[in-house]
């Protein structure tokens, strides 16, 4: 019990760690505001449903602990790319990115 504990205690504040410092980075260098963060977060968390839902399926067909190193060397791959990658100004950077598109577009307007 105590080795499934600090794992779990490890593998989620690592996620909860990438997730703190995304939200960082969206406000500082990508300019974005509180409401297109809660807008972000909402489209990762939706993400993170069918995920959820895809990974389960991969569980009963691999298992839990092939499943976990497989989680795990996605997670890794993901932020190593997105540490060795180049910060772009929000002008570029938004011109590039469909989601990020999408939630410029999704405000209401201003009165």
């Amino acid at each position: 019990m105590k080795r499934f504990l600090l794992a779990f205690f490890v593998y989620n504040d690592s996620i909860l760690t990438v997730l703190l410092f995304a939200s960082i980075f969206a406000n500082e260098e990508l300019g974005m505001t509180t409401e297109e963060l809660v807008q972000f977060f909402l489209v990762v968390q939706g993400s993170a449903l069918v995920g959820s839902l895809l990974f389960g399926a991969i569980t009963n067909r691999l298992g839990p602990r092939q499943t976990i190193v497989l989680t795990l060397v996605i997670w890794v791959g993901v932020t190593v790319a997105g540490t060795s990658s180049e910060a772009q100004p929000a002008s570029r950077s938004s011109a590039r990115s469909p989601a990020w598109r999408w939630v410029r577009h999704s405000r209401p307007a201003e009165p």
